[in-house]
């Protein structure tokens, strides 16, 4: 009990003096309400088994998740195959057995829920960098699928599939203007309605890929050059900007994602590589090795990785000298293996 009550006074101080953070007023567990407490919040942790999200309240080095029992949604199913949440941490688009849903998020809460009636459910993917638009991908039909309006009305607006695609889509990235990027076995693509797929970036390996908020420049992890780079313009001139390769003693990218305000974050091995567009500036921090995927949190910068059956780590990006924190999660299970 003395660990609860001084968990609720530190986070309370902490609320105070961050002003990076979101701020939000939640009951601690349910069997403490109407005990209700105010601190800043970083985001939600997103597990699928079963479909439960758990704010992240705090700041980076002094972070606690909540318990899921306060911020399950409300789903037909215990368990989804699959799941990913908007870059702004207010919606979630979850596939349960082939059924696929949109909820609208309020501190991490489902206020919302709608059936998207895509058949086939999902298995890859993505928020645009502002939240307005997602992209999902299902192998066993070839379908792909970007859903609007999900934090109000989310609706299908556009589909593609044979001729539209390239043959086996590996990663896939939507712009903030609906420009739909996906790599294959043979490289990066961009895609249009009213043609095929355009080659724009030749590998055998691309894992990630993440377009930069407001803009069709396109962030890649390259696996099989083991370089990371800024493809300018997909859809003008295009101009490539290699921001990192193996000559700098950097590990093979595994995945990339953009964390707000022009900064890139690729996971490469037991560390982060991040890169600041428009300052033109690189950090380089080494996090737990077993690394599997990184997600940018809604507050610039700030970026959370995670393993299976491991504490999560949040590294955040504006301090002068970025480290990873360790952020345990009670019953952990890392099994949102596509949460981006």
């Amino acid at each position: 009990m003395r660990l609860k009550y001084s968990v609720v006074i530190s986070f309370a101080i902490m609320a105070a003096t961050c002003a990076t953070a979101q701020s939000v007023r939640i009951v601690a567990r349910e069997d403490e309400a109407p005990n209700l407490f105010s601190g800043p919040t970083l985001g939600c942790f997103l597990r699928t088994s079963p479909v439960d999200l758990r704010l992240i309240w705090g700041v980076p080095g002094a972070t606690y998740v909540s318990s899921a029992q306060s911020f399950a949604i409300p789903t037909t199913r215990n368990s989804a195959s699959n799941a990913i949440i908007s870059s702004l941490h207010d919606w979630v688009l979850i596939d349960q057995g082939g059924e696929v849903s949109a909820s609208a998020l309020s501190a991490c809460q489902a206020v919302r829920t709608t059936d998207l009636h895509v058949s086939g459910g999902f298995d890859i993917g993505a928020s645009s960098a502002s939240g307005k638009l997602a992209a999902i991908y299902s192998h066993s039909t070839g379908v792909l699928s970007v859903v609007a309006g999900l934090s109000n009305a989310p609706e299908v607006t556009t589909v593609y599939s044979g001729g539209g695609l390239p043959l086996s889509v590996l990663a896939l990235a939507i712009s903030d203007s609906s420009v739909l990027a996906v790599s294959s076995h043979s490289g990066v693509y961009v895609l249009s309605a009213g043609s095929g797929p355009v080659l724009v970036y030749p590998s055998t390996d691309v894992p990630s890929l993440a377009f930069l908020p407001g803009s069709t420049d396109l962030a890649i992890a390259d696996r099989a050059g083991t370089q990371i780079a800024i493809l300018q313009d997909v859809t003008g001139a295009r101009s490539l900007q290699v921001m990192a390769t193996a000559s700098g003693n950097m590990s093979p990218p595994s995945m990339i994602v953009s964390a707000g305000r022009g900064r890139v974050v690729a996971l490469a091995g037991a560390e982060l590589v991040s890169f600041d567009i428009a300052r033109g500036t690189s950090a380089r921090v080494a996090i737990m090795a077993g690394a599997e995927r990184i997600s940018a949190l809604p507050t610039p910068g700030v970026v959370m990785v995670t393993a299976t059956g491991r504490p999560a780590q949040i590294v955040n990006f504006n301090e002068s000298n970025p480290r990873g924190y360790v952020v345990a999660i009670p019953e952990h299970q890392s099994d949102s293996k596509r949460v981006r």
